[in-house]
């Protein structure tokens, strides 16, 4: 049975780890969706200017993790557990680096609208 092609945004995924992974950035499941989600606090202020942060602003933190699981269900990531996180941490497995394309992540910036709140017509 051929193994049909993963979406692009399961490969983005694939290639914030790989990034990660490079730069010797350890993260746990809960990391890895405030990283592509693009959540800034203490643990993510260092990384926060970096091209590959945010990369899924638009994507709820949930369905991050979801798609991280369904990664590692089918062969693509691997976990060991890290002393540090007390967690476990993520990184490409051989499937997963051969699929990892780092050329998809481009920082996404969402440019919010001001919402009227109200509207005050003239009379006529």
């Amino acid at each position: 049975m051929e193994e049909k092609e993963i979406k692009t945004s399961h490969k983005r995924l694939l290639a914030l780890i790989s990034i990660l992974n490079e730069r010797n950035i350890v993260v746990s499941l809960e990391g890895l969706a405030k990283i592509a989600h693009g959540e800034e606090d203490e643990e993510t202020s260092p990384i926060k200017d970096e091209f590959f942060f945010s990369i899924c602003p638009s994507v709820s933190k949930k369905k991050i993790k979801s798609r991280i699981n369904y990664l590692y269900r089918y062969g693509y990531l691997s976990l060991k557990y890290d002393e540090r996180l007390e967690d476990y941490a993520y990184y490409l497995s051989k499937k997963g680096k051969i699929n990892a394309d780092i050329s998809l992540i481009k920082k996404k910036t969402i440019e919010k609208r001001q919402k009227k709140t109200i509207i005050i017509e003239e009379e006529k």
